[in-house]
C-alpha cells in the first residue's frame, strides 16, 4: 500500500489505495566463464522481462536468444561474440576478378587472403600497394584491391657445340611459370642436345643444339592395320613428296598432295587401288547389257545382278564360271554368256475328283502365274478365282461347269482397241488380272472389279510406258547414261551424244546400228553405244555444218541420219 499510516474510521466505508510490490532481477553476462558486464532490473512482481530490456555488451549476443526471464530471479547469461565480414574485391583492368570474404569475430584478428591466380602463363597478379588489414574487428569492412601484371623476361640462346649462336628467343612469362621445351622455338632442323635441361626464369640460358638426322620413317596403314614400314634417307632441308615414297604394291595414298619434313615419323593412310570390272552380258549372240563395278586390289567383290529378261517366258542364267576374279590387279572386261532359265509347272483341272484336262506352263522361275495364263477346258471355270499355284510342282485346281460369259470392249480415248471374253463361274466377281488386255495396254482403273455374266462395253485403257536406257561406252568404260520414257509403239528422239571434256575432240558413234530409233517399242531396252574420239581439224563450212553438229553430240551421229529422220514426226499410232 502507498501509505502505511492508516486512519481507518470505524463503522464507515474506507477506500485504501494499493500497488503491486516490486522485485529485482540481477543479470551477469559471461563469455567463456569470464564476466563481461552486469545489470539489475526492477519491475512489479509477476512481470515478464523482454530480451529487449537487457543491455547486452557491445560486440556480443546471447547464446540462447529465446529463453524467458521472470522478475525476481537472478540470471547468469552466456554470451557469444558477434561475427563480422571483411571483404576483399580484387580488381584488374577495371574488372572484378575475385572476391574473398573472411568471417572475423568481435575484436579478433585474421590472416590476409591469398592474391588470386591469373590463370595465365604470361603473367601473375601483383599488388599496386600492400593489402589493407582491419585490427581488432568491431564492424564489417569492404576493401577494394587494385592488381597489376607481374612478368619476367627469360632469354634463350641456342648455340652449337663451338658456341656459335644459331638463334635467340625471348620469353615474357609469369614469374611462377616454369618454362618447358614446349615453349621453345627451336631453330629449324635442330634438336636440343640435352632435352632435360632446366631453364632458369628471368635469366639468360645457353642451350646447346645440334642438327637433326635425315632418316624419315613412314608407316603405311590401311584402316587400323599396318601394311608396311619404310625408312627413307633424304636431305635435311628438302621436303619429301609422294613421288619419293615406295608405297606398297597395289596401294595408293589417300592424301597425295602432302609434303613431309625429313627426320620425322609419319603414319600414312593408304587404300587399295580401285579397278573397274566391266561385264558384257551376251544372249544368243547379242550384247544385251553391260555393267561396270569397282573392285579393290586383291579383295573379293559382289557380282552385279544379271539383267532382267523383260518377259515371263524365261529368265537369264549365267554359267558356273560367273565368279568374282580372285586377286584382281588391273581393269578387266569380261563377257558373260547367258542362257534361258525356265521351270515347268503342271496343272491338273479337276471336276468332282476327275481330271478334265492338263496344262503344262514353262515360264521364268520368278514369274507369278496369273489367272489369264490358265487355259481351262471349254465350258468350265475355276471354283477359286485366285488360286495359289506353286511353280515347278503339280497343282490341282477345282473347276465347275456352272459358268457364265462376260464380254469386254477396251477403248483408248473412246476408240476401240481390243476385246476379250471371260468365262468363269456364274456370279463371280473378278479383278483386272483375269482380263487379257490388248498387247501394250494397261487398265486406267486397276482396282475395278467385274461381275461375271454382265457385259462391259467401255473399259478404258492406256498405252504402257517403257524405259530405254542408252549407255555410252568409251574404251570399255560407261561415261554417260541417258534414260528415255517411251509409250508402247511410239517414236522418240534419240538422246544427244556426250560432250568431250577436251574441246579439241568430239565423240562419234562406233557402232551406228545401236544408235537408231527403235521402232514398235514393247519392252524395256538397254542399249550400248560404243564411242570413238575424233579430233576437230577445221571450222565447219556451210555445207558440212549439219554433219559437224551431229558429230559434236548436239544431235545424232551422221551415221544414224537415215534411221532418225522420224524424230521430227509422229507416226500414226497402230
Amino acid at each position: 500500500m502507498e501509505n502505511l499510516d492508516l486512519n481507518i474510521e470505524n463503522g464507515q466505508t474506507n477506500n485504501l489505495n494499493v500497488v503491486k510490490q516490486k522485485a529485482q532481477s540481477n543479470f551477469i553476462f559471461k563469455f567463456e566463464n569470464k564476466i563481461i558486464s552486469q545489470m539489475s532490473l526492477s519491475k512489479p512482481l509477476d512481470s515478464q522481462i523482454s530480451i529487449n530490456e537487457l543491455t547486452i555488451p557491445n560486440g556480443y549476443h546471447l547464446v540462447d536468444k529465446y529463453q524467458n526471464f521472470q522478475i525476481g530471479t537472478n540470471y547468469e547469461l552466456e554470451l557469444a561474440k558477434n561475427s563480422y565480414q571483411v571483404s576483399y574485391q580484387f580488381i584488374f583492368e577495371n574488372q572484378i576478378i575475385d572476391t574473398q570474404v573472411i568471417n572475423v569475430l568481435f575484436e579478433e584478428n585474421y590472416d590476409l587472403p591469398q592474391i588470386p591466380s591469373s590463370n595465365s602463363s604470361d603473367y601473375d597478379f601483383g599488388l599496386e600497394s600492400a593489402l589493407p588489414k582491419a585490427q581488432n574487428v568491431t564492424q564489417n569492412y569492404d576493401f577494394k584491391v587494385q592488381l597489376n601484371k607481374k612478368q619476367t623476361t627469360t632469354t634463350i640462346s641456342f648455340i652449337t657445340k663451338t658456341r656459335q649462336n644459331i638463334a635467340t628467343q625471348e620469353l615474357h612469362k609469369a614469374p611462377s611459370y616454369q618454362i618447358t621445351l614446349a615453349d621453345l622455338n627451336l631453330p629449324k632442323y635442330y634438336d636440343l642436345v640435352n632435352p632435360e635441361v632446366q631453364i632458369q626464369n628471368g635469366q639468360t640460358n645457353f642451350l646447346e643444339v645440334e642438327k637433326q638426322t635425315a632418316i624419315t620413317v613412314f608407316a603405311y596403314i590401311e584402316g587400323d592395320e599396318l601394311v608396311e614400314t619404310e625408312s627413307l634417307k633424304s636431305e635435311i632441308d628438302k621436303l619429301i613428296t609422294a613421288e619419293d615414297l615406295n608405297i606398297p604394291t597395289g596401294y595408293e595414298l589417300i592424301n597425295k598432295e602432302t609434303t613431309y619434313l625429313p627426320g620425322q615419323s609419319y603414319d600414312l593412310a593408304i587404300v587399295r587401288k580401285s579397278f573397274t570390272v566391266t561385264y558384257r552380258f551376251v544372249f544368243e549372240g547379242q550384247e544385251i547389257d553391260m555393267r561396270t563395278i569397282t573392285a579393290k586390289y586383291h579383295q573379293t567383290y559382289q557380282l552385279p545382278a544379271l539383267p532382267l529378261s523383260n518377259t515371263k517366258e524365261y529368265a537369264y542364267k549365267a554359267g558356273q564360271d560367273y565368279q568374282p576374279i580372285p586377286n584382281i590387279e588391273n581393269n578387266q572386261i569380261i563377257t558373260v554368256n547367258l542362257t534361258k532359265e525356265q521351270v515347268t509347272t503342271k496343272i491338273n483341272y479337276l471336276s468332282d475328283g476327275q481330271i478334265i484336262s492338263i496344262q503344262n506352263l514353262t515360264l521364268a522361275p520368278n514369274y507369278q502365274i496369273q489367272p489369264s495364263d490358265l487355259k481351262l477346258p471349254d465350258g468350265y471355270a475355276l471354283v477359286d478365282q485366285n488360286p495359289r499355284i506353286n511353280l515347278g510342282q503339280i497343282n490341282n485346281l477345282e473347276i465347275t461347269n456352272q459358268v457364265a460369259t462376260s464380254e469386254f470392249i477396251f477403248k483408248e480415248n473412246n476408240q476401240e482397241v481390243g476385246q476379250d471374253q471371260v468365262t468363269l463361274a456364274a456370279g463371280q466377281k473378278v479383278s483386272a488380272n483375269h482380263l487379257t488386255l490388248p498387247e501394250g495396254y494397261e487398265l486406267v482403273n486397276q482396282d475395278q472389279t467385274y461381275l461375271i455374266g454382265q457385259n462391259y462395253d467401255n473399259i478404258q485403257v492406256q498405252r504402257k510406258t517403257y524405259q530405254i536406257n542408252y549407255k555410252f561406252v568409251y574404251q570399255g568404260n560407261v561415261i554417260d547414261t541417258r534414260t528415255l520414257t517411251v509409250k508402247y509403239h511410239d517414236l522418240y528422239k534419240l538422246p544427244n551424244l556426250p560432250l568431250s571434256l577436251d574441246p579439241k575432240f568430239v565423240y562419234v558413234v562406233h557402232n551406228p546400228e545401236n544408235y537408231q530409233v527403235v521402232e514398235n517399242i514393247a519392252e524395256n531396252k538397254s542399249i550400248l553405244v560404243d564411242l570413238d574420239l575424233k579430233e576437230i581439224t577445221k571450222t565447219p563450212t556451210k555445207k558440212s555444218s549439219f554433219i559437224a553438229l551431229l558429230a559434236s553430240g548436239i544431235t545424232t551421229s551422221a551415221l544414224a541420219i537415215g534411221g532418225a529422220l522420224s524424230w521430227f514426226f509422229f507416226k500414226k499410232r497402230k
